[in-house]
């Protein structure tokens, strides 16, 4: 007996319901008479099954694409931008300072 391997597309085109009427009786006679078939229609149809009912998948809203074409010209700040450098500038110096500071107290 030939045994033809069947893609996951096809199977997928199956549930799907994408298929021509001869495709879909080819692959139904298929899945009854071939356990590996079987077991992995099964495999696909959770997958489907689960994907399918996920609710934790959004639209984006209508005016979205003109939102992002909107802000394309706002510059983005960088993390590091002149007051924080200034900043930390500042705490340097004064860790120097107090280390210095520190060092002459213990000569004395």
């Amino acid at each position: 007996m030939e045994r033809r391997i069947i893609s996951d597309e096809a199977l997928l085109n199956y549930l799907d319901g994408q298929l021509s009427t001869t495709d879909r009786v080819l692959i139904k006679d298929k899945i009854k008479n071939d356990l590996s078939v079987q077991q992995r229609i099964k495999e696909l149809e959770a997958i489907h099954v689960a994907l399918f009912n996920q609710s934790g998948l959004e639209n984006p809203s209508k005016n979205f694409t003109e939102k992002v074409m909107a802000n394309l010209h706002v510059p983005v700040l960088p993390y590091f931008f002149p007051v924080k450098g200034l900043m930390l500038l500042i705490w340097i110096v004064d860790c120097l300072w107090l280390n210095t500071f520190v060092t002459d107290l213990r000569s004395i």
